[in-house]
């Protein structure tokens, strides 16, 4: 009887049918995004996966979503972020924020300075303003990637006086 089966025409298309499925589930595998995955990222992923979430915690401070944001800071910077940022979110909107530089630590592996423009305005002032940071990020693999330590102002920023969000940049 098993014989007689595996030589009909329906079961060599259900074979046929099996090895499809089966190519493609192994082909799926060869796509999934392993270098997003900080416990097994290597350099290049490290790398996309700090442009990520670097693209995600500035949006999140776009919109005032300081929960998200607070999602992709260091435990030790926390509640420094915390307290100063949530301090003048009534005062400040970020319009825009901008990468203008990434550059990786030559010394310490797992770390990288972002420099970026902020737009901004002071509540209720409305007039838009401009500032520089330079921001400092730490890898680490079994907290789920690249995480926000801190943040200065960078000199020769456009107006380093003020702040966007406040302790963002104190």
């Amino acid at each position: 009887p098993l014989n007689r089966f595996l030589r009909s025409k329906s079961s060599s298309r259900a074979v046929s049918r099996l090895l499809v499925l089966l190519a493609g589930l192994s082909l799926s595998a060869c796509f999934w995004p392993h270098e997003l995955d900080p416990i097994i990222a290597t350099q290049g992923g490290k790398h996309r996966l700090l442009s990520v979430q670097v693209e995600k915690f500035h949006k999140s401070l776009n919109w005032g979503d300081f929960a998200s944001a607070s999602e992709l800071v260091a435990p030790d910077a926390l509640d420094s972020f915390s307290e100063t940022t949530l301090g003048d979110a009534y005062t400040h909107r970020i319009i825009d924020i901008k990468v203008d530089k990434t550059q990786f630590s030559k010394t310490e592996d797992d770390t990288a300075y972002i420099e970026t423009s902020i737009r901004y305005y002071r509540v209720p002032a409305m007039t838009v303003e401009t500032t520089g940071a330079k921001e400092t990020w730490k890898f680490s693999r079994f907290s789920g990637g690249w995480l926000f330590v801190a943040a200065e102002k960078r000199s020769g920023s456009l107006n380093p006086d003020t702040s966007p969000i406040g302790g963002f940049l104190r």
